[in-house]
């Protein structure tokens, strides 16, 4: 049975975001900016700097091209309120409702859904709207064994409305959370920064967010690489390479011990030390690591797996941290 893949695409954003954020910046530093504004005054008679003009500024030299960016980094990297004024609108297809049940808990997000009437139901399993578990994760025959009973549950969907005279809205109450759904969303970049900072650590449920976090970091990194850095991994700065400690430390001991079954996370791995021993960073080997800390060859697989997904998404060495050029 062929599963539809899903998509996470950027519909539209704030019109010159960097131009936009640097302009909010300097309107409320006009101290700091003094030529700038003395220049607007001069050429345009007003003091009020908007994006189409902090372009311009740029181009007349009044404003260094290396000082706006190094502003909007930390401007980013602070999380200030400021970054609400940047606003994206993000379009998606095929996201599972297990994943929409996560997302809703960012209050700051706005949905718009198509509904399950609209989208009609009553094939969903044979058009592969479904999402069942990764490859590697679960045995195969337990992945056909799940496949036939969404199959089952497709049926009983179309019995409950043929048969039983259910209307669609009350029929859906047998569909899976597994069943996949289109739709949009809209936030400010606080927000995305802020989803990002919950979503871009190893213990995160990747398997569900990989094609959201993917979709954001891609659309992001078109406009400015700027803005590809929102998915820094928790343990690391912005734009630095340099590590600041596990911020779920606690996880990651219990899998360096035994009491959690699953992989430990390489970042922490890699730059903290574990169980008395700090690895070389040029001869390490996160798979003889895990072997000696006796996680199983499942959960390691299942780690190497993902290993790819998060060099994407991170933009970093997945085991030393360093960005990727």
């Amino acid at each position: 049975m062929k599963v539809k893949k899903p998509s996470f695409k950027l519909i539209s954003c704030t019109e010159s975001p960097i131009e936009t954020l640097f302009a909010a910046w300097a309107q409320s530093r006009p101290t700091q900016y003094p030529e700038l504004f003395k220049w607007l005054n001069e050429t345009y008679g007003g003091s009020v700097i908007t994006a189409r003009l902090a372009k311009e500024a740029l181009i007349a030299g009044i404003v260094d091209e290396a000082d706006m960016k190094s502003t909007i980094k930390s401007v980013a990297a602070m999380s200030l309120p400021i970054t609400e004024e940047i606003h994206f609108t993000w379009g998606f297809s095929n996201l599972p409702i297990e994943w929409r049940e996560q997302a809703v808990r960012k209050r700051q997000w706005a949905f718009w859904l198509t509904s399950m009437r609209e989208f009609g139901m009553d094939d969903f399993a044979e058009d592969g709207r479904f999402c069942p578990p990764p490859e590697g994760t679960v045995s195969p025959d337990s992945i056909d064994r799940f496949c036939g009973m969404i199959e089952v549950i497709q049926s009983f969907y179309r019995e409950l409305q043929e048969d039983w005279g259910w209307k669609p809205e009350v029929a859906r109450k047998v569909i899976p959370l597994c069943a996949t759904h289109n739709g949009t969303m809209s936030s400010n970049y606080r927000t995305l920064m802020d989803t990002a900072s919950s979503r871009t650590c190893w213990i995160a449920q990747i398997d569900v967010w990989a094609p959201v976090i993917l979709g954001f970091v891609e659309s992001l990194r078109e406009i400015d690489p700027l803005f590809g850095a929102i998915t820094t991994p928790p343990c690391f700065k912005k734009y630095e390479n340099e590590f600041n400690g596990c911020k779920y430390e606690l996880i990651n001991e219990n899998r360096c011990s035994g009491k959690d079954v699953y992989a430990p996370c390489p970042l922490y791995l890699c730059n903290q030390e574990v169980q008395g021993m700090a690895f070389d960073k040029h001869q390490y080997n996160y798979q003889e690591r895990c072997r000696q800390l006796m996680v199983g060859e499942k959960f390691i697989n299942d780690a190497m797996r993902l290993i790819d997904v998060w060099k994407k998404i991170w933009n970093r060495d997945p085991f030393t941290g360093k960005i990727l050029e």
